[in-house]
């Protein structure tokens, strides 16, 4: 593996610290246009340190706890890449699993998370908003290792307005639970990803099955055109099989 501290693009001290599972719990807010609760971040030392820095950018962070206990942080902004957002850390032994809890939330600012009116749907029912982090914009919807070698699996627990689907870029795990005039979609990836791979989409959303393995989802009015385009997925599935001799997962 090459030197992680030659990723210029990062504030992470991911030399020192590495994440093995990420944990999102969030609520969308569309009058204020912002994600607002907390990651859960499944990580341990690979070389002693006292600080854990994490990528950030256009975040408001309220709170850091590190197993539970609040831990003090600090901000130190860089005119390029963001915001280093340093939680210090208790005395801990190289390897052993700790979890570092932050929360926060976006803004309007938050260069990862666009946010559209109804009048920029295409049914132009309701709002809609939907994430773009590659290449280096995951710091602007979650503080992270913002690089593409600190890969980990995520789990995210999305809470939004009853009319909305939230979809994000993992397997659902449980089924949507509705209370009162809000739906908790939960979801989980097992498969370790970087940063920039994270996605979530909320909408007034419809699908279609396209094959035995895949759903194409979109607005109500272009559901149907959509499931046109993607017909051919599970033939571009099965030779990239064939390929690789290898099973898609």
């Amino acid at each position: 593996m090459c030197n992680l501290r030659q990723d210029k693009h990062s504030l992470a001290n991911v030399d020192a610290v590495r994440v093995s599972h990420i944990d999102l719990t969030l609520a969308a807010d569309f009058e204020r246009r912002a994600l607002h609760g907390h990651v859960a971040l499944t990580s341990s030392l690979i070389s002693p340190t006292n600080t854990f820095v994490l990528d950030s950018k256009a975040l408001v962070v309220h709170r850091a706890t590190v197993d539970g206990v609040d831990a003090s942080f600090r901000h130190v902004d860089d005119a390029v890449f963001g915001t280093a957002l340093h939680v210090t850390l208790p005395a801990l032994a190289l390897g052993v699993p700790f979890t570092a809890r932050i929360y926060y939330e976006t803004t309007p600012e938050s260069t990862a998370v666009q946010w559209l009116p109804k009048e920029q749907t295409a049914d132009k029912t309701h709002p809609y908003l939907f994430t773009q982090c590659q290449a280096i914009h995951a710091r602007s919807l979650l503080p992270c290792q913002d690089c593409p070698l600190a890969s980990s699996t995520y789990s995210a627990a999305i809470t939004v307005p009853s009319w909305a689907t939230c979809l994000v870029s993992a397997v659902a795990r449980a089924d949507p639970v509705t209370t009162g005039d809000v739906t908790t979609f939960s979801y989980h990836q097992a498969i370790a990803v970087p940063s920039y791979l994270i996605a979530i989409v909320i909408g007034a959303l419809e699908s279609r099955e396209i094959g035995p393995r895949s759903r194409v989802w979109c607005e109500p009015s272009l559901v149907d055109a959509a499931a046109y385009e993607f017909a051919q997925t599970e033939s571009f599935l099965q030779h990239a099989e064939a390929i690789m001799n290898q099973a898609y997962v």
